[in-house]
């Protein structure tokens, strides 16, 4: 599924289609696809679920500030909160968070919550107590965040950094990028990410699905 936006609006794709399933007209500050259902973010700072049928959802009225998806979870930030829904749309539960969310992710049942001020903490897998903060950061914000292999998750950052780090907040690997990160994609044991300056990275992660005995 992708989520495509156009001069007018956005619109849901299936994969292989010839035309969008649906397609809904307005400004919107990011789009996110996940499985089938399309999460938008408004100009007016509203966040709407797009299913096929042209379905829309709202899911938060007002002062979103970051919103992301995977195969079973949508993700919305506001000021001090981080809404965790279904994919259905349906409040799953709340987690308490500071003023200047700026990256959300879900990362083994964890929320991992990124800021402006560079800073990336995780709570547990209701939101009701912080876990760790990731250590060894950048100062710059947080663009991006993605689960990654075996307890781990990938931060990107506006400055170019993109790094992995385990659960309980351990550097393990970082590379230095041209431009804010965009888009980080884990696919086949690969790494992909690209900023906003067109420059492109590729990790092999093979390593970290190997067995410790070998």
């Amino acid at each position: 599924t992708r989520c495509l936006r156009s001069v007018d609006g956005v619109e849901l794709w299936r994969r292989g289609g010839a035309q969008p399933e649906t397609s809904q007209k307005g400004q919107y500050k990011r789009t996110v696809a996940a499985d089938g259902v399309c999460i938008v973010w408004r100009s007016d700072d509203t966040a709407w679920l797009l299913r096929a049928g042209a379905i829309l959802v709202q899911i938060a009225s007002a002062g979103v500030r970051a919103i992301e998806a995977d195969a079973r979870h949508i993700m919305v930030a506001t000021d001090r909160t981080v809404t965790v829904f279904d994919r259905g749309g349906a409040k799953r539960f709340e987690t308490p968070a500071s003023i200047g969310i700026s990256a959300v992710a879900s990362i083994d049942g964890n929320v991992a919550i990124g800021y402006f001020d560079g800073s990336v903490v995780v709570r547990d897998r209701r939101g009701k107590r912080l876990t760790s903060r990731l250590q060894s950061l950048p100062s710059s914000p947080v663009t991006r965040i993605r689960a990654g292999p075996r307890r781990t998750l990938v931060a990107g950052f506006g400055n170019g950094t993109i790094g992995i780090w385990t659960l309980d907040g351990i550097l393990l690997a970082m590379e230095q990028l041209h431009g804010p990160i965009h888009h980080i994609v884990l696919s086949q044991r690969q790494l992909y990410a690209a900023t906003a300056l067109g420059q492109f990275l590729r990790w092999d992660l093979t390593v970290f699905h190997r067995e410790r005995c070998e």
